[in-house]
């Protein structure tokens, strides 16, 4: 049947209006909600952990390290350390890292003896 056709008939059964209102009606988009508004309490962050750990007990001898390859031109080898995890030293493996933006060089962590106890510095970049 024809598009014309159909209209005519629609339109002299009186349709036609209805089937155009559905249309439109379902065509309706309600407004996005307005935005949450901001917060009205601060926020508060925790003080960042102190970078100096104190150990009574000595990290053993520095690991030989096996370097590998380097992944590209960039990267810089972050040789390995001893943490101190759960009560007692723990070997770090060395790894190849990607400098952060503006960093050119790795500050290898450290253990210094102070007065009775060790005190470990985190590496990071300068």
């Amino acid at each position: 049947m024809r598009t014309d056709t159909l209209r005519l008939r629609l339109l002299a059964a009186g349709a036609l209006p209805l089937a155009v209102l559905g249309l439109v009606a379902c065509n309706r988009q309600e407004p996005p909600p307005p935005p949450p508004a901001p917060a009205t309490t601060p926020t508060t962050t925790a003080a960042p952990a102190p970078s100096d750990e104190v150990v009574e007990t000595a990290p053993p001898p520095m690991q030989q390290e096996v370097v590998e390859v380097q992944p590209g031109p960039d990267y810089v080898w972050v040789g390995g350390y001893w943490a101190w995890h759960s009560g007692r030293h723990e070997w770090v493996k060395g790894r190849w890292e990607h400098p952060p933006r503006g960093k050119r060089s790795w500050v290898a962590p450290r253990w210094e003896h102070r007065g009775r106890g060790y005190v470990f510095t985190q590496g990071h970049w300068d």
